[in-house]
């Protein structure tokens, strides 16, 4: 079982993706600001973290680097909304430690494509068990 923290400042968002990936199977901690977010590294361990660029308390590249250095071998998948969809600031995502940039609005399968891509191996039930699979 996946053990992933979302740190997203956007309630709605944030939980979407928590229930999403709840139901494929994962445990997830999702929180709201980029303070909150740290102290959870800080405290648990997390085979991911997907941290959105833009929200309340820090902002998503200092985010993204203290993370980084907390849990340097944790897996970071970055949300950019459309006022950080730069090349400039993705580009920084990456260089401060974010496996990819994924822009909002995404399908769902954009983001699984992402998770399995960060961590290297395939996320949610086997196949035989998905809904879109029979």
């Amino acid at each position: 079982m996946f053990h992933i923290l979302i740190i997203d400042g956007d309630t709605a968002v944030g939980t979407a993706i928590k229930l999403w990936l709840e139901v494929e199977g994962a445990d997830v901690v999702h929180i709201a600001d980029g303070p909150g977010g740290i102290e959870a590294l800080r405290n648990g361990q997390f085979d991911l973290a997907i941290i959105e660029l833009s929200m309340p308390g820090f902002n998503g590249l200092e985010t993204i680097q203290t993370a980084h250095r907390i849990q340097p071998a944790t897996p970071i998948i970055v949300l950019s909304n459309v006022l950080y969809r730069s090349e400039r600031m993705m580009s920084e995502a990456i260089a401060l430690g974010a496996t990819c940039v994924l822009a909002k609005p995404f399908k769902p399968r954009n983001l699984m494509q992402a998770i399995e891509s960060a961590v290297g191996r395939s996320f949610g039930p086997p196949p035989a068990l998905r809904p879109d699979q029979n």
